[in-house]
């Protein structure tokens, strides 16, 4: 139940608020992401969505041995756009799993308020789907990964192609997800987590309406039984405050007959999987990477 204090304060947050913070972080990440640019080896594809035109970031591996397609979707509170900051990671994944990586640049809010970000990112998979073998890819075959923000929208992926049935996705993995649009989380030690004030930002850039945070695409904890969960991987981190959705979500699908590989970091924290970022712990990112890689070359 969301308290006086937290609406009054998502009331205050302005779209413009947006442009400062990402100010913040451009001043951060724009000399690892220039690098990043410099030596990427992807194949750009730009595709035309209802939210406008959209980036795609083909890495294909040095050996194919994998008909799995796999789309990454970076985190960054729905309202980042660093794709960049997965470069290494979908560079990765192609190699060691042999499979072709998609990265993902969606569009982010206040600009591209929800549903906008889910839409626009299906109709750019359904638009790879049936332009398949000019993109030198197999028809059909899709997975779909993500971090923070990004699990969720590789869990709504999942939704709607569950429900549209466009293609299959036969499997999905999630770092460290937001899985329950929340207005206040508890954690095992606030001073580790994602602070409160940051998270209700991101709320009120995303939301027109907070009702829309209870709808199953938002929160995939209230998905429905008609949804078909394919397996599902997951990794998350011991100090995380999305720990207790994940856990939640994780034993929902098991409820429901799917296979989950779960892992917990038990002194990770959110975000501990990206070489950019304070979190970072090298020898959880390499394990929770390398159990990703074998997942999708698994599948």
């Amino acid at each position: 139940m969301a308290s006086e204090r937290e609406l009054s304060y998502i009331a205050s947050v302005k779209d413009e608020d947006v442009y400062a913070y990402r100010m913040r972080k451009e001043l951060r990440y724009r000399t690892y992401c220039n690098e990043l640019r410099v030596n990427d080896t992807s194949v750009k594809r730009s595709v035309w969505t209802d939210a406008g035109w959209l980036d795609l970031y083909f890495y294909y591996p040095r050996e194919r041995t994998s008909d799995v397609v796999v789309f990454n979707f970076h985190g960054g509170g729905f309202c980042l756009g660093y794709w960049e900051l997965d470069v290494p990671y979908c560079r990765l994944m192609a190699d060691r799993s042999g499979a072709v990586v998609v990265n993902v640049d969606y569009p982010c809010s206040p600009e591209h308020k929800y549903p906008m970000t889910y839409t626009a990112s299906y109709d750019a998979m359904v638009w790879c789907h049936r332009h398949a073998e000019e993109l030198d890819i197999a028809r059909g075959r899709f997975m779909t990964v993500g971090s923070s923000a990004g699990g969720n929208i590789a869990a709504a992926m999942v939704q709607m192609a569950s429900r549209q049935g466009d293609f299959p996705i036969v499997g999905f993995a999630m770092n460290y997800p937001v899985l329950r649009m929340s207005l206040s989380r508890e954690a095992l030690d606030s001073s580790r987590a994602i602070a409160n004030e940051r998270s209700l930002q991101y709320i009120a850039w995303e939301y027109a309406d907070l009702n829309q945070m209870g709808e199953p695409l938002a929160s995939p904890t209230e998905a429905g039984p008609e949804v078909c969960w394919p397996d599902m991987l997951l990794n998350v981190a011991g100090f995380d405050s999305l720990k207790g959705e994940a856990d939640d979500f994780r034993d929902l699908l098991v409820s429901r007959g799917t296979h989950v590989d779960y892992k917990n970091y038990p002194q990770a924290e959110h975000g501990f999987t990206h070489a950019d970022l304070n979190e970072y712990r090298p020898d959880d990112s390499s394990d929770a990477w390398g159990r990703i890689a074998r997942f999708i070359k698994a599948h």
